[in-house]
This record gives structure tokens, C-alpha cells and sequence, in this order.
């Protein structure tokens, strides 16, 4: 009887949708209400151009293709439609190659227990989805399946999973998704699902606007591809505007630890490319799926020796613990695999695509998985930003990295824009734990070049605005302001504006470097063992920068240094006021001045210990000591 009815409406839909003008060319008229569904499955599947009308509640008893050649509207009741699952696997509907299927309205898509069995549209290669819905995914998603049933991605669907192209507009929504159990993706040969998956090659992902919020997983296992959007194998994501914000923030277990994703709390792409023309992504959380080691506390460290050689005296302990953080995987905001690009590149100026507020954490009290690195970008591949904004991100980091605005583990190339208010902190109170890189961490063989970029208000125990190990760092034209090495509980920090160190190389053409501040060495820059020889010439600045113990201006510890023509003024510091040349050091002055710096007790201009200075050219004048050596001390 329910069959002969089914049969029914559809002759009754399909002779309404044929007095429709134009309808059955693709046009669009007065939508055809639909009873239940299986009358929906009958029109859809019939094909042509049709435009359906859910009822507010419809329960889904099995799975719906749009066929090739199919153009059809599924339009919401005026007052919403829930979408009810009679089991796991139903209730999906497959848009075929060469089909589009447009979803408009608000939509909830629920089950009692469980969401993970099916995705709501599956988009196969040549298929079309259009979003102009709001979707809401409403289900407890209680743990189903385990690693093991998991492996072949069995259990692990996404809300939309799209091998075609899938694109959003102004007013949609996606929201609601908890990924539940996501198996260890070192341990598998898929990534789990998520509420948006692109993946193929050929495969797009258009985001013109809209929103995807509030998208979560639980019962997490090691390190995670994020819940919110997957960008997997060839395939590329456009995003002109919109928002990628909220996400992975939710998900407890028994003892109220978060359990949210860690690889990119907002995007994920491996093996794929993202153009980011406009839009924001923020809010976004991720902590790491590595569990805290015993006697992983912090370290709290005095360097024995004068206040004169306090890096020399107990550099093997600083190297050790300090200066050479343990590079760590983990990734927040987006994260970009080794075989991925990401360009961010804002097509209006005056509202710039923009990277902001995502956090990545460590506290372990709160997260069953902590991370170390990447509050708003993880590069492994290669990113290229133009006149985007990165900022207000954190790297809530414990006994590893940071990179609080960008952690570059590949290549990163900025192009104006700013990287600013970055922090990488254990904690809000600025409990230190080993951080490094408010604002960008470059990792062992990365290469960074920034041209007209501002780094501005970062903080970080080490490198506040920028901090490299054995990396490639060219800045031009820059401006290096306002940041800040801040040692928190810890008992040393260096690097405000620059730290970088073994074997790093800098190249710094037209650059200022000013205002940036160290509560003990180099408030503007820290160099130590690097890697080929530093010119500061004409067009670099270090200005009124600061540090309480050594070197306000420059530390420059163990590597050669030359200032060919910079300008050294107003920087201030206990000792080394324009600079601290330590250890080792080779620093020449052959042109540029050193000039109206300040120390409080030696060395105004220049303090050198245990380390070579030569003057052969420029000037030096006019700075003040309190006890010794004006200009230099020995």
C-alpha cells in the first residue's frame, strides 16, 4: 500500500513539475512538495530538472542517487526540515557525475546514537553540489566501531564528502559534525572523515561564503586530521570569503578532557593546494595526540657565571635546553603537508583574508592530547601569503616549539601583511615551559622571506617576532616592532624582535627593527652560531630597542657579524646597550654609526667578552654607561 502511494504522488509531482514553464529545461519554478521518503527518492531518481519541498520531518529508509544530467533543488519547509536516519547507513543521497544538487534552507540531519555511518551527500568526480542550506549534523555520536573495523574507513564518513566540486554561499552553513573515534592516521592509509571532505584530483571546494562552526571529534587517538574541512590528494579549495571559525572545540570524555582533532583545528591539506583570496579562519582549536611523558615539567634554569658571560659560561646548558627546542609535529588553525601549497592572498585590501584567534594547547589538565607547534599556520609544504593578516593566535606549548602566528617546517614567502599579537606560552600567565617563535618558528632546513611584511606585538620565551634553527631567513623591507621575549616562571629568554641559531643565515636589506623588548638578552636581535657571515647595512635600523641584561640592540654570540652601514641608536640594556658581542663572536664595524644607546652599567655602544671587535670604518658616538666603556667595554 505505502509503494502504490509513493507511485501516486510521484505521477502527481511529475505532472505538476511538467506544467511548470521552462522546468524540465533546467529553469527553476514553485517547489514540489514532497510527502516522505520514498516519494522523494522517486523523484529524484526519475532525473531532469526538478525542484523538491521536504516536509518538516522526514524519516530516511535507504540511500537517494541524483542521476547524470539531473539538475535538482531540495528546498526546506519554511520552517525547517529534520532529516531522521531509521538506521546508520541511510538517509545519504549521491550526486552522480555530471548531476547537480542544490540544498537550500535549514536542514538537520539526526539519528539517535550516530551520524558516522553515512555521509549526508556523497559528490562522486563530475558531480555538483551547491550549498545554499543551512545544514546542522544533530546526533550523540557514541563510539562506534573501533581502530580496527576503522581501517578501511568503513565507520568513518564525513557530512559532505565531495570528489566533485562542492561550492558555498553567502548564508550557508555547515555545523553541528562530531567525528567520533578517528583512528591514528600514521596507522592507516586514509584520513578519517570530517564535515567537509575534498579529495581527487579535479576535485574544488569554491567557499564564496557562509560559515562551517562548530565541528568537533571525540575519542581521539593520536594525531588527527582535523574534523572541520579535509583537503586530500589533488584537490584544491578557493576560499573567496566566509568563515572557518569555532571548531574543535568541543568533545569531552569521562574526566572532562577535551578530545578535539589536532591537525588543523580549522583546514587540512595533504597532497592538495588552498587559495585563501578572502575570508577569515579563527576561532579554531587543536591539541596534539601525544600524550604527556613523565618528568615532562618545566625547567626552571639560573645561568651560573657574571652577569658579563652569562650565555658563555653556561652555554652548554643553554644550547641543551634552550635554544634548540625538540622539533615536534602538531598543527592548529590549517595545517599544510609536506606535499602541499597554500597561498593566502587577499583580493580586496581593505578586507584582507585573515588568520586569527585559533589556539593550539598543552594543557593537559584540560586536553586528553597536547601539541607543540602552529597556532594559526603548520607549514611542511610550502605557504605564500600577500597582504594577509595573521594574528591574535597562540601556541599554548609545553617542552616543545611554538610559532604562535606560523610555524615553518618548509617554505613560507610573505608578501606585505602582517604577522601580529602572536604569542607562544604555556598558558595565558605566560608560564614559560620552552617557547619559541611568537610569531613565526622556522624549523631545521626551512627557508622564510618576508618583503614589506610588519611583525608586530608577538611574544615568546625565545625569538618574540621570529625565532630559526639551521633556517634560512631573508627579511626586506620589513618592520620589526613591538615584540617581546618575556621569560614568564623560566629564568632566561632572548631574541624580542629575531633569535636565531645554529648555522641559520640572514640576509636583511631596508629592514627596522625597533621598539622590540627581552626581560634578559637581545631586545632586538639574537644571533648566535650561525652559519655564514650577518651584514647589517644601509636601510637596516636597530632602534630603541631593549633588554634587561645584555645587548639591547644585538647579542651576537659565537657568529661573524658585520655592520656595514646600519644605524645602532636609543637601545638600552644593563650591559652591551648597542650591542653584546659574546663568546667567540666576531663583530666588525666598517661603516654605518652606533650611537645614543644607553647601558646602565657597561658598554653603551659595545660590550665585547671573551669574543673578537673590530672598528674599521663608521662611527661610533655619543652613547652613555653607567660605570665603564661609553661607547666600548672589554
Amino acid at each position: 500500500m505505502r509503494k502504490r502511494a509513493a507511485i501516486i504522488f510521484f505521477c502527481m509531482a511529475l505532472f505538476l513539475t511538467m506544467g511548470v514553464p521552462g522546468l524540465a529545461h533546467g529553469a527553476e519554478g514553485d517547489p514540489v512538495p514532497v510527502a516522505d521518503w520514498p516519494a522523494l527518492k522517486a523523484a529524484v531518481e526519475a532525473g531532469g530538472a526538478i525542484v523538491l519541498e521536504l516536509p518538516p520531518t522526514i524519516e530516511a529508509d535507504s540511500t537517494i542517487t541524483v542521476p547524470a544530467s539531473a539538475e535538482v533543488v531540495l528546498v526546506a519547509h519554511a520552517s525547517g526540515s529534520r532529516i531522521i536516519r531509521q538506521s546508520l547507513k541511510t538517509g545519504e543521497f549521491i550526486v552522480s557525475a555530471g548531476a547537480k544538487l542544490t540544498l537550500r534552507g535549514s536542514m538537520t540531519i539526526a539519528h539517535d546514537t550516530n551520524l558516522n555511518g553515512a555521509s549526508f551527500v556523497q559528490v562522486q568526480s563530475g558531480g555538483e553540489l551547491l550549498l545554499e542550506a543551512q545544514l546542522t549534523a544533530d546526533a550523540d555520536n557514541v563510539e562506534y566501531g573501533n581502530q580496527n573495523t576503522d581501517r578501511k574507513g568503513e565507520f568513518i564518513k564525513s557530512l559532505i564528502d565531495c570528489s566533485g566540486t562542492l561550492t558555498m554561499v553567502e548564508g550557508s552553513q555547515v555545523s553541528g559534525w562530531t567525528q567520533n573515534k578517528q583512528a591514528d592516521r600514521h596507522n592507516v592509509s586514509y584520513d578519517p572523515g570530517a564535515a567537509i571532505r575534498i579529495s581527487g584530483q579535479g576535485a574544488r571546494f569554491i567557499m564564496d561564503g557562509g560559515t562551517i562552526t562548530g565541528n568537533t571529534n571525540t575519542k581521539v587517538v593520536n594525531t588527527m586530521a582535523s574534523s572541520c574541512v579535509q583537503i586530500l590528494d589533488g584537490a584544491i579549495f578557493q576560499m573567496d570569503g566566509g568563515s572557518i571559525s569555532g571548531n574543535s572545540k568541543d568533545g569531552q570524555n569521562s574526566s572532562g578532557q577535551r578530545e578535539s582533532s589536532t591537525l588543523g583545528g580549522g583546514v587540512y591539506v595533504e597532497g592538495s593546494t588552498f587559495y585563501m583570496n578572502g575570508g577569515t579562519i579563527s576561532d579554531n582549536e587543536a591539541p596534539d595526540g601525544r600524550r604527556q611523558t613523565a618528568g615532562g615539567g618545566r625547567r626552571r634554569r639560573r645561568l651560573p657565571g657574571r652577569r658579563l658571560q652569562p650565555v658563555h659560561d653556561g652555554r652548554e646548558h643553554f644550547r641543551e635546553h634552550a635554544l634548540y627546542p625538540q622539533q615536534r609535529g602538531a598543527r592548529r588553525g590549517v595545517y599544510v603537508s609536506s606535499k602541499s601549497a597554500f597561498r593566502m592572498e587577499s583580493a580586496n585590501t581593505e578586507t584582507p583574508a585573515r588568520i586569527s584567534d585559533n589556539t593550539l594547547y598543552t594543557d593537559f589538565g584540560l586536553y586528553r592530547y597536547y601539541q607543540y607547534s602552529g597556532g594559526g599556520v603548520y607549514v611542511a609544504g610550502t605557504f605564500t601569503m600577500k597582504d594577509g593578516i595573521i594574528s591574535g593566535n597562540k601556541a599554548m606549548t609545553g617542552s616543545g616549539n611554538g610559532g604562535g602566528g606560523i610555524f615553518n617546517g618548509g617554505n613560507v614567502t610573505l608578501q606585505g601583511g602582517e604577522v601580529s599579537g602572536n604569542s607562544a606560552f604555556y598558558d595565558e600567565t605566560h608560564t614559560a615551559y620552552l617557547s619559541y617563535g611568537g610569531g613565526i618558528f622556522n624549523k631545521t632546513e626551512s627557508v622564510f622571506s618576508a618583503t614589506g611584511t610588519k611583525i608586530s606585538g608577538n611574544t615568546a620565551v625565545y625569538g618574540g617576532g621570529i625565532y630559526g634553527t639551521n633556517a634560512d631567513i631573508t627579511l626586506t623591507d620589513c618592520l620589526l616592532e613591538g615584540n617581546a621575549a618575556i621569560y614568564g616562571d623560566m629564568m632566561d629568554c632572548g631574541g624580542g624582535g629575531l633569535l636565531l641559531t645554529r648555522q641559520s643565515t640572514l640576509t636583511i636589506s631596508n629592514t627596522v627593527i625597533r621598539n622590540n623588548t627581552s626581560e634578559k638578552y637581545g631586545g632586538g636581535l639574537y644571533l648566535e652560531e650561525m652559519g655564514a657571515t650577518t651584514v647589517l647595512g644601509a636601510g637596516v635600523s636597530l632602534l630603541d630597542n631593549s633588554a634587561a641584561s645584555i645587548g639591547g640592540g644585538l647579542v651576537n654570540v659565537a657568529s661573524p657579524t658585520e655592520i656595514s652601514g646600519a644605524t645602532v641608536s636609543g637601545n638600552q640594556a644593563a650591559d652591551g646597550a648597542g650591542a653584546a658581542n659574546m663568546s667567540g663572536g666576531t663583530l666588525t664595524l666598517s661603516g654605518g654609526m652606533v650611537t645614543g644607546n644607553t647601558a646602565a652599567s657597561t658598554g653603551g655602544g659595545i660590550v665585547n667578552s671573551e669574543a673578537t671587535f673590530r672598528m674599521i670604518g663608521g662611527m661610533m658616538f655619543n652613547n652613555l654607561a653607567g660605570d665603564a666603556g661609553a661607547d666600548v667595554a672589554n
